[in-house]
């Protein structure tokens, strides 16, 4: 790891570091105002100062904003700050001063509830806007913004209901991002993605490449089966940590999708371990072919054997007509029409020239498909290109 890097990560954590005393000072100082309605709106304006800093051009930070759609449907909530795209549509200032303004639901990337103590009562209120967003935009046929819940601070008894809720019942949350300075930042299941480029470091495209990531993500889909997954938590608890979440998470949000993978690969050192060196698709396929097809085999096997944890022989036998029905599939993927003929017989073996299966337990199923892309994925296949074939051969 160069020293360049390094101090350039130390630099941004600095500015951040510097960003969230801001916020807290902001947090302190309004502490002196009788009404709490303006209270709420200048920690609000001091959040919506971040974003201004580092937005790109194109988008703008906005607070006390009501959406409007021309769809069937109506909007009646008053959002606390809103990312959004602020090249095209209408925008319509209802009070003298500006405070409240309307703007197009369309445009809408990010929705944020900004929250200065958050306790059950607040969490509900956030937690119900976001899904009133979420419902709307299917409704309307659109699409609905990121949601995200942020806090100065949190009660210490709530916060260990709100972390129970996001490990054993994400579902019952339907905010994407919830961040709390001095507390930490959490991203619902549906942003694994994200996570996994803030954790390593690198760039959309690079995650669908690392193999660590892969095994990772197989690991959890197998633990999970059948069950929500919870929240994960993103860095440490620190507020540079969390504000540097948050920018990841509404860059991600932004038309411009290189916009995340330049700000955590500018900020983030790397830790990529690609299967193959950014090879193209004809070079991956051609170093797979070139590989001895046992270590396939054994790749596949030992993922396999990391989650066996039954004794039945039915499901060792189904498990293994599933194996085979794969390693096919490479080596259609990798040969086309020119499967070995060992591979024929061995298929031909298992399901007779109707290629049947006498059981498939929905479960072995899952769990095997599972092992099958964590292995798939390292040895850089294309896993969609994979699932598209037919799974008869051509004899």
């Amino acid at each position: 790891m160069s020293d360049t890097i390094l101090k350039r990560e130390n630099r941004v954590n600095l500015y951040l570091a510097g960003v969230g005393m801001q916020l807290r000072a902001a947090f302190h100082r309004t502490n002196a105002h009788k009404l709490p309605g303006k209270m709420g709106e200048l920690r609000e304006d001091a959040i919506c100062s971040f974003f201004k800093e580092w937005l790109p051009g194109k988008y703008a930070a906005r607070t006390n904003v009501i959406p409007v759609h021309q769809g069937i449907h109506d909007f009646d909530r008053e959002l606390d700050l809103v990312i959004l795209d602020d090249h095209l549509g209408m925008r319509l200032p209802l009070d003298a001063d500006g405070g409240v303004t309307l703007v197009a639901w369309n445009d809408l990337k990010v929705q944020m509830e900004v929250k200065s103590i958050l306790n059950e009562a607040e969490y509900k209120k956030a937690n119900t806007i976001a899904g009133e967003c979420k419902r709307f935009g299917l409704r309307n046929d659109t699409q609905y913004p990121l949601s995200i819940l942020f806090a100065y601070a949190c009660e210490d008894e709530f916060f260990e209901h709100l972390r129970e809720t996001m490990l054993c019942d994400s579902q019952k949350c339907d905010i994407d991002v919830i961040a709390i300075l001095g507390r930490g930042i959490y991203f619902s299941p549906s942003h694994t993605r994200m996570v996994d480029q803030i954790h390593a470091g690198i760039s959309d495209a690079m995650v669908n490449k690392d193999g660590h990531i892969a095994e990772t993500r197989m690991i959890q889909q197998i633990t999970y089966s059948g069950r929500y997954a919870p929240f994960e938590q993103v860095g440490d608890e620190s507020d540079a940590s969390v504000l540097f979440g948050v920018m990841a998470a509404v860059a991600n949000s932004l038309d411009e999708k290189s916009a995340a993978d330049e700000l955590i690969m500018a900020a983030k050192r790397q830790n990529y371990s690609p299967v193959f060196q950014e090879l193209t698709f004809d070079e991956r396929l051609q170093a797979i072919a070139d590989l001895d097809w046992s270590v396939l085999d054994s790749e596949l096997k030992r993922n396999l054997m990391r989650v066996r944890r039954w004794d039945r022989e039915s499901w060792n036998a189904t498990l293994l007509q599933h194996y085979e029905v794969y390693v096919y599939k490479i080596n259609r993927i990798t040969w086309g029409d020119k499967v070995p003929p060992e591979m024929k017989n061995k298929f031909m073996a298992f399901y007779g020239e109707d290629c049947s299966l006498a059981e498939r337990p929905d479960v072995v199923a899952d769990t095997f498909e599972a092992c099958v892309q964590a292995a798939v994925a390292q040895l850089g296949l294309d896993w969609l290109a994979l699932e598209t074939l037919d799974v008869r051969p051509e004899f």
